[in-house]
C-alpha cells in the first residue's frame, strides 16, 4: 500500500538511543502490517527477530559515542545492511552430520538463553524485593484512608439505626414499655446532636488529619525515586553476567539480553516458537514501560516487577532449546535364537522430552512399532533379518547401528523325517546307522583288546612259575 503511515514513537530524553530502539521496533511492526498477506506468520516472524536483533547490534555501537543528526541516515544504512549480511549465519562444520548438527544447536541455543534469562529473571526479582514491602505498606495506608475517608459525621449520622446502636425494638417494647414512636424520636434526636458532639468532632479532624498525614508520606515515598536506584545498583550486578565487550551497562544488557533471545529464534522452527516470540515481546513492552519513566510510583513498581517476573515465567515454560536429544545408553546387539522362541531388541535410549521410537527392518519402516523394546513372540524364518531404530525428540533423531537377527528352525517331524536349516529331509534310521555302527565297532575292538590283554598276563604267569621250579633243582 503506497503512501505515509503515521507511527507512534515515545521518546525518552535521557536515553536517546533507547529511543531509537522504540522507533526501530515501531517500524519493524508497521511494516510487517503492510507486507503482503500471503507471506505466512512464520516468514514474518522470522523477518521480525532477526531485524530487531540486527538493528540491536548496530545501534548499541553509538550508545556511549557522540552522535550527531547526520549520522542517522548512516546508522539505518548501516543496520539493514547488517541484517543482511549477518542476519543467517551458519557457523557449523559442513561434515557435522545432522544429529550432532541439531544437538549443537541446541546446546549453544540452550546457554545463551539460560544466561540471558537468569540475568533478566535475577534483576528483576531484585526490584520486586526491593518495592514488595513498601507497595504493601503503602496499599494498607490505602485501606486505612479509605476507611478514614468514611468516617466523618453525616456518614455516622446517615447510618444511626436500632440495629448500628444495638437495640431490639420489641424487647424495648416487651420489657421496658418502650414505644416504636419513642425510639424513633430518640434516633432522630441523636442524629442532630451528633454534630455538636465535641468528642466525635475531635475525633473526626484526628481522623482527617491522620489521613492527610498519610497521603504525604505516601507520597515522600514515591519521591524516593526507587526506579533510579534500583538501575544504578544493576549497573554493578550487570557484570557478573556480561563482559564489558558485550554491553557496558544495566540498560545496554537488558537490551542485549531482549536481542538475544529473540536471535533465538531467527532461521529456525521450533515447537511454542510463536508463544515464545510472544512473551519476549511482552516482557520488552513492559519493560521499556518501566525503565522509560522516572514517574512511576511504588505501586506501578511493584505491580510491573510481578508482571515481568510473570512473563519470564511462561517464558521459561515455553522454552525448547534447553531440552535433550536422545542419547544411546545400550547399543542394539546381534541375536540368534531357535524357531519358535521369543526375540526383543532394546532401543535403550533417553532424552528430556522422552524420545519417540521407530523400528526398521532390512532398511524398511516397520509401521505400529513405536515402543522402547521390538519383541518377535514365537520367532520364525520371516523374522530373521536386519534391525536398527531410531529414537527421536524435538531436539534430533538418534539412529543407532544395525543388527542382525537369526533364526535357526529346527523341527522333529511325526513321520521321522528331521529338518535343520534347510537342508535335505533324511530318514531317522539313515541317521542312527552310522552312530550305530560306530559304536559296534567300538565295543568288538574293546572285546578284542581286553582278551588280548588277558591272554598276555596269563602267559607271563606261566613262564613266571616254570622258571621258579627250575632254579629249586
Amino acid at each position: 500500500m503506497a503512501g505515509f503511515h503515521k507511527v507512534g514513537i515515545y521518546i525518552n530524553f535521557n536515553d536517546p538511543v533507547q529511543s531509537l530502539w522504540r522507533a526501530a521496533k515501531g517500524s519493524v511492526e508497521m511494516t510487517l502490517q503492510a507486507i503482503d498477506e500471503e507471506k505466512t506468520n512464520m516468514k514474518k516472524r522470522d523477518i521480525r527477530n532477526t531485524a530487531l536483533n540486527g538493528m540491536y547490534k548496530a545501534m548499541r555501537m553509538p550508545r556511549d559515542a557522540e552522535m550527531h543528526d547526520g549520522d542517522l541516515d548512516m546508522l539505518v544504512n548501516f543496520t539493514f545492511q547488517y541484517i543482511e549480511d549477518n542476519a543467517f549465519d551458519n557457523h557449523t562444520d559442513g561434515n557435522m552430520d545432522e544429529y550432532t548438527y541439531w544437538k549443537q544447536i541446541y546446546a549453544e541455543k540452550c546457554l545463551q538463553f539460560t544466561r540471558c534469562h537468569t540475568f533478566l529473571l535475577d534483576t528483576t526479582v531484585i526490584l520486586s524485593q526491593l518495592v514488595n514491602d513498601t507497595a504493601a505498606t503503602i496499599r494498607n495506608i490505602s485501606s486505612i484512608q479509605d476507611n478514614m475517608q468514611s468516617f466523618n459525621i453525616e456518614s455516622i449520622s446517615n447510618n444511626l439505626s436500632f440495629a448500628s446502636i444495638g437495640i431490639d425494638p420489641t424487647v424495648a417494647q416487651d420489657e421496658f414499655n418502650i414505644s416504636m414512636a419513642t425510639l424513633e424520636d430518640t434516633i432522630e434526636g441523636a442524629r442532630g446532636n451528633l454534630s455538636y458532639d465535641p468528642l466525635l468532632t475531635n475525633i473526626v479532624a484526628f481522623a482527617d488529619e491522620s489521613r492527610k498525614f498519610l497521603e504525604d508520606k505516601v507520597g515522600s515515598v514515591n519521591n524516593i525515586m526507587s526506579l533510579n536506584l534500583w538501575i544504578a545498583a544493576m549497573n554493578d550486578v550487570t557484570k557478573e553476567y556480561f563482559h564489558n565487550d558485550t554491553c557496558v551497562s544495566f540498560l545496554d544488557c537488558a537490551h542485549y539480553a531482549v536481542a538475544v533471545l529473540y536471535q533465538q529464534f531467527v532461521a529456525v522452527n521450533v515447537i511454542n516458537q510463536s508463544e515464545s516470540t510472544d512473551t519476549i515481546s511482552e516482557f520488552e513492552d513492559t519493560f521499556l514501560l518501566l525503565v522509560g519513566n522516572n514517574s512511576h510510583t511504588i505501586q506501578d513498581l511493584d505491580s510491573m516487577a510481578t508482571s515481568l517476573i510473570l512473563t519470564l515465567q511462561r517464558m521459561r515454560e515455553h522454552d525448547v532449546f534447553c531440552s535433550k536429544p536422545p542419547e544411546m545408553v545400550e547399543p542394539l546387539r546381534n541375536q540368534t535364537a531357535k524357531s519358535g522362541t521369543d526375540i526383543s531388541l532394546i532401543c535403550n535410549a533417553t532424552g528430556d522430552p522422552d524420545p519417540d521410537f521407530w523400528w526398521y527392518k532390512d532398511g524398511k519402516l516397520m509401521p505400529n512399532h513405536h515402543k522402547m523394546i521390538l519383541t518377535m513372540s514365537n520367532a520364525s524364518e520371516e523374522d530373521a533379518a536386519t534391525y536398527y531404530c531410531v529414537a527421536g525428540n524435538l531436539v534430533a533423531n538418534y539412529s543407532f547401528e544395525e543388527v542382525h537377527v537369526f533364526v535357526q528352525k529346527e523341527i522333529l517331524h511325526d513321520n521321522g523325517f528331521y529338518k535343520k536349516d534347510d537342508g535335505p529331509n533324511l530318514p531317522l534310521e539313515r541317521i542312527l546307522a552310522p552312530i550305530l555302527g560306530i559304536a559296534t565297532c567300538a565295543i568288538v575292538i574293546g572285546l578284542v583288546v581286553w582278551k588280548f590283554r588277558k591272554r598276555t598276563v596269563v602267559s607271563k604267569g606261566s613262564s613266571a612259575s616254570n622258571t621258579q621250579a627250575v632254579c629249586e633243582e
